[in-house]
């Protein structure tokens, strides 16, 4: 398992990911949520130049799960804010979204 940031060679893997984050999210909320190969891929560019936002979690050369958030200073101390994480079925139970918080937190001096 290896966290890190987003290239732009995680297109493919990112997508599949995504389109099973957003299945999921759908059954969830109760309506579909669609978004096209190039709304994602533009998601994904926006997350390569603001890489502060933005992790993948890698196991086997497949991106299996994502976290995008946010850190705020405000006062003495700093403050975040996770907007989206998802972590492939296969592949929950096994400390990958930890490793993605805790990654998150410590790459942003915040823990």
């Amino acid at each position: 398992m290896k966290v890190r940031n987003a290239k732009k060679e995680d297109f493919k893997s990112y997508l599949e990911i995504k389109k099973e984050s957003l299945k999921e999210y759908s059954k969830i909320a109760g309506c579909k949520i669609n978004l096209t190969d190039n709304q994602i891929k533009k998601e994904l560019i926006e997350s390569i130049n603001n890489p502060k936002r933005f992790l993948l979690i890698i196991e086997d050369r497949e991106v299996v799960g994502y976290l995008i958030g946010s850190i705020i200073i405000s006062g003495h101390e700093p403050y975040g804010y996770i907007d989206d994480v998802f972590i492939h079925k296969d592949f929950r139970g096994k400390s990958f979204g930890t490793s993605l918080i805790n990654k998150f937190i410590k790459q942003r001096n915040c823990g």
